[in-house]
């Protein structure tokens, strides 16, 4: 073993040495000086008293901890999650759609022509800011099917 072995073990022991640890120490200045610092550490460290909480600690802590308030249960959702989720739930239903739409029609024109009416038809039988974001959704897609169209 060498020094660098042996000063490993010598800071890592949880229990007795190993002879051939307790031999190289026998013979070597550098590591019987390490194992005194070593045993130096372990005695000061040995004296030190472990910190205990004052008598009634956690029971303060948990009155303390009873006040706190809780929010609206398990499975409630803030006000953002649940309007990302309806976004999610539109974003959805328009790509399936759009997707339903561009099959029944035979050109891209067609399909435009066909979103253009249904998106018209849908500002005139609903008012609100769900029938607003279809219609921008309608019209994002829109856009995408009159750009493909004047690109094919």
């Amino acid at each position: 073993m060498d020094c660098k072995d042996v000063q490993r073990e010598l800071a890592n022991r949880t229990s007795e040495l190993p002879d051939a640890v307790l031999a190289h120490v026998a013979a070597c200045p550098a590591c019987r000086s390490a194992r005194s610092m070593f045993n130096a550490i372990d005695d000061a460290l040995g004296q030190v008293a472990l910190w205990q909480p004052p008598a009634g600690f956690a029971e303060r802590l948990a009155a303390k901890a009873a006040h706190i308030p809780r929010p609206g249960g398990p499975r409630s959702l803030p006000e953002f999650d649940r309007a990302a989720a309806a976004a999610a739930v539109l974003v959805a239903v328009t790509a399936y759609l759009s997707i339903q739409l561009a099959a029944n029609f035979s050109s891209a024109m067609d399909a435009y022509a066909g979103l253009v009416r249904f998106v018209s038809q849908s500002l005139v039988a609903h008012t609100g800011a769900i029938a607003g974001a279809s219609a921008a959704v309608w019209f994002c897609i829109s856009a995408w099917f009159t750009r493909k169209a004047l690109l094919s």
